[in-house]
């Protein structure tokens, strides 16, 4: 029973220092390479585009590398600024299977997979770093994601471990005072 109580209370100060886990925000910025006159977008070769959001770092390798999911269960956010239209994570058309994502390779963005329909006939795609969108009248809009912004921001979970600890001692108590 003592090495169970020790056990408990070294996970508890231990796990206690090192339990964190960060939010990253982001923000992706990107140029129109090409658009028609009169696209409904009202967009023009030059002008910006942009998506932000946040997600929780824990997918990440060395915390700057891998690929981050934004589908309904991943519980984080995405917004997506192109032109006149916003776009949400659930408006991509492969929301409930893994999509939309960014890949990220040593902080630096590698590729933004996001696919929405716009109207009845038209679309917007993004694939890797490459953006084209076409509105209901054929108008089309070219565009590239140019790079990221990340802020982490790290946030303590010792709550947590605090209050399974105190669970975990309060069972241990319980088990004592039975056996006695």
């Amino acid at each position: 029973m003592k090495t169970l109580l020790k056990l408990a209370l070294a996970g508890l100060f231990i796990g206690g220092s090192v339990a964190n886990a960060a939010v990253v925000n982001f923000t992706i910025d990107g140029i129109v390479n090409s658009a028609d006159a009169g696209n409904v977008f009202n967009l023009s070769a030059g002008n910006t585009i942009s998506a932000s959001g946040s997600f929780d770092d824990s997918v990440l390798s060395g915390g700057d590398t891998g690929t981050v999911l934004f589908d309904m269960s991943s519980g984080n956010s995405l917004s997506l600024s192109f032109g006149t239209m916003t776009f949400q994570a659930s408006d991509d058309i492969d929301y409930a299977s893994g999509n939309p994502f960014i890949t990220l390779n040593a902080g630096s963005l590698t590729a933004f997979d996001f696919a929405a329909n716009v109207g009845t006939l038209g679309y917007l795609t993004s694939f890797e770093l490459n953006v084209d969108a076409e509105d209901d009248s054929y108008n089309f809009v070219n565009a590239t994601w140019t790079g990221i912004t990340i802020d982490s921001t790290t946030v303590p979970v010792p709550a947590a471990v605090w209050l399974f600890g105190s669970g975990l001692l309060g069972l241990v108590g319980f088990a004592r005072r039975k056996a006695a």
